[in-house]
């Protein structure tokens, strides 16, 4: 776009401020082909029918359609969002998406694919009084960060969305929205919100070489898959052969766990606890109101993840996540803990077996289990306030969204995840769990003061990485403040946007 270039000189004189910050079921099956009108799945009788593709409106634009996305390399971009050719099933249904909208709609979508601190990008364009921009669709942690300075429409004042519709992640309009305001929204336009979703995979040819007697999925099953459980199998046969304190790639040395130090947050909310919560109309701290009971969890934790030669962790190594996933590939870690974008982007290809299942529970009395998403690339659909016309990014934005939830979900989730990616149907079910069950941690979302949920910079991640067991308390009062002037300051934004409902 001709204006990129202008912003992104400005952006140089600019200071960068950033910090880093579910549907209600599972993704459906398949309902329609790729290009038809079906109306999805008949209801059952007595119930009113699921809006589909033609309830929504058909208005005509004759216009460009610009939205502002993620750039980078790897598997974060905006491939879900754009789509030149049909040489894969997902980059197909994309295409077939995009084309059936703006045939719908009389547009032409184009997706700049910008990589930085959005925070920054939107200021320079606020500050250049821009709006080339239909639509922004960038990392949900920046996008929590950037909330307080009102870049963004309220999605509840806008007549043309019904945020119930099927097509929103419903878990997350729950989670997220405050006070009758939801800024952004994650949808069935994308599918990299789903492979941002945190879960265990476990290596199940060693479970049969050092034979393990318990089974993972049975484990999930009877509700006994624990923090606990998880540290005692990985006990069994974790192993520095020569005792060096060094693990050796090719070796005989094995890991119990690899991943990385965020998994401290994953596997924190997979206990059931958010750091940061929404309880009685109030924002709150929930580290600082129930210090004792995350403590008890911190423990486990650390106890989990703190020592290098029982677990890999990521940003200890030059290699880095490739280093852990080649561990695991090599047999030399029985787990490894990470976002399921790394199924059909990697273990589909190892040779050796595999099973998936959901983040472990603290103990037993638990009731479900709970997976939480990584906010650093996470897509959030959010529509600029100052967009030309509001109405036509609303009805395009779900029409993107209603039309993948027939078309580009059920590829991604059936077809890749499932079939191609999968090895066994107990896998199968276990998706179903962990998507059915993912949580949204407010804390996690709109970063409350770099206490926690920053991955590896928080404060409390800072614990793990110098062996601080006993220090999380007292990190929780000295860091404290920091986070309540955060909540403060969101609060004070939702009071002043706050329309009752009439």
């Amino acid at each position: 776009m001709k204006r990129l270039l202008c912003l992104l000189l400005i952006l140089v004189s600019l200071p960068i401020c950033f910090a880093g910050c579910n549907q209600s079921g599972a993704p459906g099956p398949v309902t329609g082909e790729v290009g038809d009108e079906s109306e999805g799945t008949p209801p059952e009788e007595g119930e009113a029918p699921a809006k589909g593709w033609n309830d929504l409106p058909k208005t005509k634009y004759d216009a460009e359609f610009n939205i502002l996305g993620r750039g980078g390399a790897g598997t974060w971009n905006t491939e879900d969002l754009f789509a030149e050719d049909t040489s894969t099933a997902l980059s197909a249904a994309v295409f077939s998406r995009n084309s059936a909208v703006e045939t719908r709609h009389g547009i032409t979508i184009n997706v700049n694919a910008y990589t930085g601190k959005y925070a920054a990008m939107l200021e320079a364009m606020e500050l250049a009084g821009t709006n080339d921009f239909a639509l922004y669709d960038i990392p949900l942690g920046q996008w929590g960060y950037a909330v307080v300075n009102g870049y963004f429409e309220n999605l509840y004042k806008l007549d043309e969305l019904d945020l119930e519709d099927s097509w929103w992640d419903q878990r997350f309009v729950e989670d997220v929205t405050l006070y009758g305001q939801l800024y952004g929204i994650l949808s069935d336009a994308t599918y990299i919100d789903k492979a941002a979703t945190w879960a265990v995979e476990f290596n199940k040819d060693m479970f049969a070489a050092y034979e393990l007697e318990d089974n993972p999925y049975k484990l999930v099953d009877e509700g006994k898959w624990t923090i606990e459980k998880m540290t005692e199998l990985a006990q069994k046969v974790n192993l520095d052969v020569n005792e060096d304190g060094v693990m050796e790639l090719g070796g005989q040395d094995i890991y119990g766990i690899a991943g990385e130090i965020a998994n401290l947050d994953f596997l924190f909310q997979g206990c059931g606890f958010t750091y940061g919560g929404f309880e009685n109309g109030e924002i709150i701290l929930n580290l600082d109101r129930n210090k004792d009971q995350a403590n008890n969890i911190f423990q486990k934790i650390f106890d989990l993840v703190a020592d290098s030669s029982f677990t890999y962790m990521a940003e200890a190594h030059s290699e880095q996540w490739k280093g852990g996933r080649d561990f695991f590939e090599a047999q030399q870690a029985l787990f490894y803990i990470g976002g399921v974008v790394i199924l059909p982007a990697y273990f589909k290809a190892f040779e050796h077996d595999y099973g998936v299942i959901p983040m472990p529970k603290y103990d037993e009395n638990q009731e479900s289990y709970y997976n939480a998403i990584t906010t650093f690339n996470c897509p959030t659909f959010c529509i600029p306030k100052n967009a030309t016309d509001l109405s036509m990014s609303a009805v395009v934005m779900q029409a993107m969204a209603c039309r993948g939830e027939t078309s580009i979900t059920p590829v991604y989730y059936n077809t890749i995840l499932k079939e191609q990616a999968s090895r066994d149907s107990d896998s199968w079910r276990m998706l179903d769990i962990i998507f059915e069950n993912r949580v949204f941690d407010l804390c996690t979302v709109y970063n409350f003061g770099n206490l926690a949920g920053n991955g590896q910079n928080s404060y409390i991640s800072v614990l793990v990485k110098n062996g601080q067991r006993d220090q999380l308390v007292s990190t929780i009062e000295t860091y404290a403040s920091t986070a309540d002037a955060r909540i403060e300051e969101l609060m004070t934004f939702y009071d002043e946007n706050y329309v009752p409902q009439s």
